[in-house]
């Protein structure tokens, strides 16, 4: 059961191939068929981005904006992401 104002979702470990003021190009984003757009990178932990690619993980997430970072979904660092099995 997610959090009062998230939403649970599985996201993925993936290659955005751009940096565009980020800090590399290994990012996190929903999983296909999750209702947020796989266009949406999640803020999150970044210790999560040095799993492998295509690694999965159910998170809470909700959608927020911030000024010069646009859209995406945010998760709290300190909240555990459960990995998934493969």
């Amino acid at each position: 059961m997610a959090r009062p104002g998230y939403t649970s979702i599985i996201v993925e470990v993936y290659d955005s191939g751009r940096v565009g003021g980020k800090h590399g190009t290994r990012h996190i984003r929903p999983a296909k068929d999750q209702p947020f757009p796989q266009s949406l990178d999640v803020e999150c932990d970044s210790a999560l981005e040095k799993f492998p690619l295509g690694t999965r993980f159910r998170m809470d997430v909700k959608r927020k904006f911030r000024e010069g970072a646009g859209e995406h979904l945010y998760s709290y660092w300190g909240w555990n992401a459960q990995q998934l099995p493969d």
